[in-house]
């Protein structure tokens, strides 16, 4: 029981890292190569990813999801190894090594 509330501890949480922007290339790459029915599909990915020393997003997996239309849990992943953070959480603690959950929600655009 201990260990796991140490386990847990670990966990950051979207908030409390500070993003860095993907830059919007990459972005365009990975949402331009998305399955051709995406515009009728939108869906939230809840993502765990482990912060390398760098401040980039490695190992990262679907924790659960919320899919309405194509499942588009690889795009959700390819995102999510694009993400950086800052060294430093805002409360100024290290993320190297650490362990990040955060949502990434698609939506239709609009007018589609």
């Amino acid at each position: 029981m201990i260990l796991a509330a140490i386990a847990t501890a670990a966990i950051l949480q979207g908030a409390d890292v500070v993003w860095i922007p993907p830059p919007p290339d990459r972005v365009d790459a990975i949402t331009e190569g998305a399955p051709e029915n995406r515009i009728a599909s939108s869906g939230r990915f809840d993502i765990r990813c482990r912060i390398d020393t760098a401040s980039r997003l490695t190992a990262c997996k679907v924790l659960s999801k919320k899919v309405v239309g194509a499942d588009l849990s690889s795009m959700a992943l390819k995102m999510a190894s694009i993400m950086a953070v800052q060294r430093l959480t805002r409360s100024g603690e290290a993320v190297a090594g650490r362990l990040v959950e955060f949502p990434i929600v698609f939506e239709p655009p609009e007018g589609d």
